[in-house]
C-alpha cells in the first residue's frame, strides 16, 4: 500500500516560508483523498485534497498571523516519501457534517498568471534567457532541458503584460514546450519529449503504475475543429517609423490528405515571428 502525506507551512512572505518544526505540519493518517490534474492543456496544475480538519492549526478567518492552513500557505504532497506536488493553497472549505476540509491547491505556475507592474527591457540577449529572467522575476526556480535557442536584438515588454503570454509567444517560435515540476521548478524543454510507453513518462512518473495500488481516470479525444492543415503565421515589424506585417503561408501536405484534401485554413500572429524559420516552429 503506497504511503502518502501531506505538509502544509506557514505563510511568511511572497517568496518563502517557515521551515521549522512549529511552522509546518504533516498529515498522514487523516487524509481522504488527493486528486490531481496534470492535463497538457492546463496551465496550472490543480490538486485537490480532502482530509479530516478537526484539531488542524487553521489560520483565522479574519486573517492575522496565526495558524498555518491559509490561503497561498506553501503545499507539498509526498507519496513514499517522494514529492509529487507542490504548490499553494488557493481555497479551502470546512465541511461541518463530515468534519473535513477541502483544499484547492495551484501548482507554482500559477505566478506566470500575474502581470508586469513595470516595463521590462530587454537589450542584446537570447530567448532562453528573457524565459529565465521571466520567471525569476514572477519568484520561480527555472531549468532549461530543451527548445531551440535564439538571439533577440532588442524587445520591450510593457507594463501590465502576463508573463505566461510573452512566455507563450517563445515557445511557438522555439518548438518548445514549458511546465512546472512536481517540486515547483519550471521547466523549458522540447515540445514533445520522449516516451516510454508501458512503464510511464520518465519526466512525470516516480513508478511503473499497477491497477491494484495505484488508481487513475482519463478521458481523451479529438476534435476536428482544431485540425489547420494551411498557415498564415503573421508578425508587424517596425521599420524605422512604419510598421510593416510580414507573413509566410505553410500547408502541410499529409494534414491535407489526412483532411480527404479538404483546405482547412487558419491566421495565426505571432510578436516574435520576425523570421522564416521562427514562423515555421
Amino acid at each position: 500500500m503506497m504511503d502518502s502525506s501531506v505538509t502544509i507551512y506557514k505563510k511568511a512572505g511572497y517568496v518563502s516560508y517557515g521551515t521549522s518544526d512549529a511552522d509546518k505540519i504533516t498529515v498522514r493518517n487523516s487524509l481522504t483523498s488527493i486528486k490531481t490534474n496534470r492535463a497538457k492543456d492546463t496551465q496550472v496544475t490543480e490538486s485537490t485534497i480532502i482530509m479530516e480538519y478537526e484539531k488542524l492549526p487553521l489560520a483565522a478567518f479574519k486573517g492575522g498571523n496565526t495558524g498555518i492552513i491559509d490561503n497561498y500557505a506553501h503545499i507539498e504532497v509526498y507519496f513514499d516519501d517522494l514529492i509529487q506536488y507542490s504548490g499553494v493553497i488557493k481555497k479551502y472549505n470546512y465541511n461541518e457534517g463530515d468534519k473535513t476540509i477541502t483544499l484547492t491547491c495551484h501548482d507554482m505556475f500559477y505566478r506566470l498568471l500575474n502581470a508586469t507592474n513595470e516595463d521590462i527591457v530587454y537589450g542584446a540577449t537570447t530567448a532562453v534567457n528573457v524565459i529565465a529572467d521571466l520567471v525569476g522575476r514572477a519568484g520561480l526556480n527555472f531549468y532549461q532541458a530543451g527548445g531551440d535557442n535564439y538571439s533577440i536584438s532588442n524587445l520591450k515588454i510593457a507594463e501590465g503584460t502576463v508573463y505566461a503570454d510573452v512566455i507563450q509567444n517563445f515557445l511557438e517560435t522555439m518548438h518548445a514546450a514549458i511546465r512546472c515540476s512536481k517540486s515547483g521548478t519550471i521547466i523549458l524543454e522540447d515540445q514533445y519529449p520522449d516516451y516510454i510507453e508501458g512503464g510511464g513518462d520518465r519526466n512525470h512518473f516516480d513508478w511503473v503504475y499497477k491497477d491494484n495500488s495505484n488508481n487513475s481516470s482519463d478521458d481523451a479525444g479529438r476534435d476536428a475543429s482544431l485540425m489547420k492543415n494551411i498557415l498564415k503565421v503573421t508578425c508587424d515589424v517596425k521599420n524605422g517609423d512604419k510598421t510593416q506585417t510580414v507573413f509566410d503561408k505553410f500547408e502541410d501536405p499529409l494534414m491535407t490528405e489526412y483532411l480527404n484534401g479538404e483546405k482547412w485554413y487558419d491566421i495565426i500572429d505571432n510578436p516574435l515571428a520576425n523570421t522564416q524559420q521562427k514562423e515555421k516552429q
